[in-house]
């Protein structure tokens, strides 16, 4: 059994997290990201925008119509990446058929409408772009995850104290989120931890998407830790 499985089979069926979801109830959507002195206000607000829920309903329409009503009805700003698009080999007036159950995080209804088609929704310089799977690829995001009330623990601890806790706490994240993005497995993505202020932190680059998957796997963790008790996941991350 590979690591990426038997990681995701702990996760699975030790933790629970995949617990089933009523029809009617909304998703709720990924916690925030960790702030970036980098970031614009404009960015910070969009990110914000796709956490929000959201109801779609499209019946053979083009993917240029859709994405303009999309984006009038919720009020963002949303565009097609016209190279993105001719990477993907996708006709901005391919008709789209796409509807939602109930309420779903913006981020996620975008992710499921866009699927078959090889593209995906990334926020980028205050807008949310439709762009190719394989261009997202090559936009990173740099943020900073405080984990030491996760690990516990310290340099006190020494190298045991890091291969106890840091260790398998990375390799959750890089067998389990996306394993293909990371540079370990000849992705481009890179995990490192860096200790600041008395406790680790993880110092993440990666695409949007599997930010957003980090700090839901870490928000998990941190109620498991903090609460003693199972914590029922209530998204599914779109492949």
């Amino acid at each position: 059994m590979s690591r990426a499985i038997a990681f995701s089979a702990a996760l699975l069926v030790g933790w629970g997290f995949y617990a089933a979801i009523r029809a009617d109830e909304p998703v709720a959507g990924p916690p925030s990201l960790p702030p970036s002195a980098s970031a614009s206000p404009e960015q910070v607000e969009i990110e914000s925008r796709l956490r929000q829920p959201v109801m779609i309903d499209l019946v053979e329409v083009s993917l240029e119509s859709a994405v303009a009503q999309i984006a009038e009805r919720n009020g963002i700003d949303l565009r097609l990446d016209a190279r993105g698009l001719a990477d993907a080999v996708v006709d901005p007036n391919v008709l789209v058929t796409f509807k939602t159950n109930r309420p779903l995080p913006l981020t996620d209804a975008l992710q499921l409408m866009l699927k078959d088609y090889e593209l995906t929704a990334v926020p980028a310089n205050g807008v949310i772009l439709i762009t190719s799977r394989e261009k997202e690829e090559r936009m990173l995001m740099t943020r900073i995850y405080p984990v030491e009330d996760i690990v516990g623990g310290g340099l006190a601890y020494g190298a045991d104290r890091y291969r106890a806790s840091l260790g398998p706490l990375l390799r959750v994240i890089q067998d389990t989120i996306q394993p293909d993005s990371w540079d370990c497995n000849s992705g481009v993505g890179a995990v490192q931890p860096f200790f600041v202020n008395g406790g680790w932190t993880l110092v993440i680059s990666n695409t949007y998407r599997v930010q957003t998957e980090v700090a839901t796997l870490l928000a998990d963790l941190r109620a498991v830790r903090h609460e003693n008790r199972v914590i029922p996941r209530t998204r599914t991350i779109v492949p």
